[in-house]
């Protein structure tokens, strides 16, 4: 575990979440996890929470905070070439469990544009490359968080 918190109501009034940044390390790298579940948390269900292009993890977090209320364990990461993956901190200054919020979505939303060119730059370099590698990469990366 990289940082923990206890918060109720980052996105809307309710139930306190338990929020983790984990640090996921494999063969193919490292990456990081954040993590939405019940305070009160056993054995429960877990939804990897997938995040748009161009978007981050941390854009997620809402639609988390609703799973883990529902007693669901939330996951999320960053896709390759996306959020922390794609410059460091995400191009934000605080990237912190204490920072998550609204207004650090709304941060991180606003310094999309230079972590688009990071992607399709990788983009671009896969097709010209002939590399497939582009696309599997969210599927293996999704395999080691789910195992």
């Amino acid at each position: 575990i990289v940082e923990a918190r206890v918060a109720g109501g980052l996105f809307c009034a309710g139930e306190a979440v338990l929020w983790e940044k984990l640090r996921l390390c494999h063969d193919g790298g490292a990456f990081n996890l954040l993590v939405a579940r019940p305070t009160e948390c056993t054995r429960t269900a877990a939804i990897l929470v997938m995040h748009p292009t161009g978007k981050s993890k941390e854009f997620m977090a809402e639609a988390m905070e609703r799973w883990a209320r529902k007693g669901f364990l939330a996951i999320a990461f960053d896709a390759p070439w996306h959020g922390e993956r794609a410059m460091p901190h995400a191009g934000v200054k605080d990237l912190t469990l204490s920072a998550l919020g609204p207004s650090q979505v709304k941060e991180i939303s606003s310094s999309e544009s230079p972590r688009l060119k990071i992607y399709f730059d990788a983009l671009i370099r896969g097709w010209h490359d002939g590399s497939e590698r582009f696309v599997m990469d969210i599927a293996r990366d999704a395999l080691w968080v789910v195992d």
